[in-house]
C-alpha cells in the first residue's frame, strides 16, 4: 500500500489544478474567466483557498463538493440598468465555476467572504492507520 498521499508537497500538488499550468491544478469548467485565487498551505494539515470575487455577494456564490471535488461558482454579479454605457470594463464579472480537486482527507472546515475575497478553509486529517509509524525489530505489527 502506498502512503506517498501523506507527503505534504503531495497534497498540495493534488489539492488543486490552477488553470493547467500548475501540477494539481483544474480549470475553470466553465464561464468567460475564472477569478484569480491564491493557494496557502499554513502548514502540512492546514490549507487555505483564497478567490477573488469582487462584486459577488454570498448569495450569488455557491459552494458546492462531491466526489472530492470543490466547486465555487455563481452568476452574473453586475445589475446595470439599459441606460449604463460602460466606456472600460476593468473589473471582471458574469457567471462563473471554478473547480479544485482534494486531496484525500481533506474537508472544508469554513468559508468566509469579507472585501471581495472569498477565503475557504481546509484541514487534512488522516487515519491514524494510515499514518507512517516505526516498527521496533521483534515488536508484533500489530502492537503500539
Amino acid at each position: 500500500m502506498s502512503i506517498d498521499h501523506l507527503d505534504p508537497s503531495r497534497a498540495i500538488r493534488d489539492f488543486s489544478r490552477f488553470a493547467g499550468s500548475v501540477p494539481g491544478f483544474l480549470p475553470a469548467s466553465s464561464g468567460r474567466f475564472a477569478p484569480a485565487c491564491d493557494i496557502e498551505a499554513r502548514d502540512e494539515d492546514h490549507f487555505t483557498i483564497r478567490l477573488a470575487v469582487p462584486g459577488y455577494t454570498r448569495d450569488e456564490l455557491d459552494i458546492n463538493i462531491q466526489d472530492r471535488l470543490l466547486s465555487v461558482s455563481a452568476g452574473n454579479s453586475t445589475d446595470l440598468s439599459t441606460d449604463t454605457r460602460i466606456l472600460h470594463k476593468g473589473i471582471v464579472s458574469g457567471a462563473f465555476k471554478r473547480s479544485f480537486v482534494l486531496a484525500k482527507h481533506v474537508e472544508i472546515t469554513g468559508a468566509e467572504l469579507e472585501n471581495g475575497i472569498l477565503t475557504i478553509e481546509l484541514d487534512r486529517t488522516v487515519p491514524e492507520a494510515l499514518k507512517p509509524r516505526t516498527i521496533a525489530i521483534g515488536e508484533p505489527v500489530g502492537a503500539a
